[in-house]
């Protein structure tokens, strides 16, 4: 008799939804974990790795994988091995990643000085600064070269700032405004067709607000060109392990640090600057690098406007079920005006 009476209450029904619903947050728990697990790991600097081989070909790079070699029905099958190198330097050699038979290397090490930069474009490049030249002057070399780096970096943290202070907020105003005198011409257009009214005066005074709008960017524009090519008036000189040169404006440059020279609370100082910066800031190379924080910030948006939503619908149908209007209900509820 208590088993009917739980069936018809619907207890069972209760009871599946209840384990989906806890066997759902596990698996989304689960998920999290892996992601986490798989991807935490990645942000942390990697020691670099020069490997000779035996024709003399040099390769520098961060280890990433190490696998044996199919060779199926020949004796040598999965006995030897290769492994992967992130060598970077795309523009330099037209890939990111190399194989590496280990049987073709004469010898492998991890030298002292290499740099491992994390750039605008073209992915990391991994060199040895050798020159830092200020416009055509070469103003610091060797050592020197690599001392100068992490002020250079910081300061080039500074000009992007201020750069995209310009861009966005300076010339972002200017255009905003120049987008309001085309609509409000357009106003002065339906005015003058529906009512026949005079407006020669207030287009004369969007004209001259106009000129004096497209003086002021005019001006930004200029202030923006000056700043720009200050900012990128310092360059420096990195030489791969192969021996090539790449020059890199300052202003390009995002992060720099030497990978086997790095203790372990310097590894910890990349890790949590690397980790930060994927939180907060904006994505750069196609997605491919820089940060998620415009996803997080729209996500996050949706997450409280959809709820925001659902909170109206709710007390709107409430509201009218219990015949009450709607708009003295909607204040009370939300105490607007209070």
């Amino acid at each position: 008799m208590d088993l009917r009476k739980s069936f018809s209450r619907g207890d069972h029904l209760v009871w599946l939804t209840g384990s989906a619903l806890g066997t759902s947050l596990l698996m989304i728990l689960g998920l999290l974990v892996v992601i986490l697990t798989n991807g935490l790991g990645i942000f942390w600097p990697s020691p670099i790795e020069q490997v000779t081989l035996k024709d003399g070909t040099v390769f520098a790079g961060e280890p990433v994988q190490r696998q044996a070699i199919p060779n199926p029905g020949q004796p040598d099958h999965l006995q030897k091995h290769r492994f992967q190198l992130k060598v970077g330097n795309r523009d330099l050699y037209g890939f990111d990643f190399k194989w590496i038979d280990e049987a073709d290397v004469q010898q492998r090490e991890r030298p002292s000085g290499v740099y491992l930069v994390e750039r605008s474009e073209y992915g990391p490049l991994v060199g040895t600064p050798v020159r830092v030249l200020e416009s055509e002057k070469e103003v610091a070399s060797g050592a020197a070269a690599a001392a100068a780096l992490p002020p250079l970096v910081e300061k080039a943290e500074r000009d992007r700032r201020v750069l995209k202070g310009i861009e966005k907020d300076e010339i972002g105003a200017v255009n905003y405004a120049i987008e309001r005198i085309r609509l409000e011409r357009r106003r002065l257009d339906y005015q003058e067709r529906t009512g026949g009214k005079d407006v020669s005066a207030e287009r004369k005074k969007l004209d001259e607000k106009e000129v004096a709008d497209k003086a002021r960017y005019a001006e930004i524009e200029e202030k923006l060109a000056k700043q720009m090519e200050t900012a990128a008036a310092t360059r420096i000189v990195f030489r791969a392990a192969d021996g090539q040169e790449k020059e890199l404006r300052a202003l390009d440059i995002y992060r720099a640090y030497p990978a086997n020279d790095l203790s372990w609370a310097g590894r910890a100082a990349v890790y949590a600057s690397r980790l930060w910066g994927f939180l907060s800031d904006e994505p750069r190379e196609a997605n491919t690098a820089g940060g998620i924080f415009p996803a997080i910030f729209g996500t996050g948006m949706m997450v409280v406007l959809m709820r925001l939503g659902l909170d109206v619908s709710y007390s709107l149908v409430v509201g009218a079920a219990c015949g009450r209007r709607l708009d003295s209900f909607v204040l009370g509820k939300f105490a607007i005006g209070r």
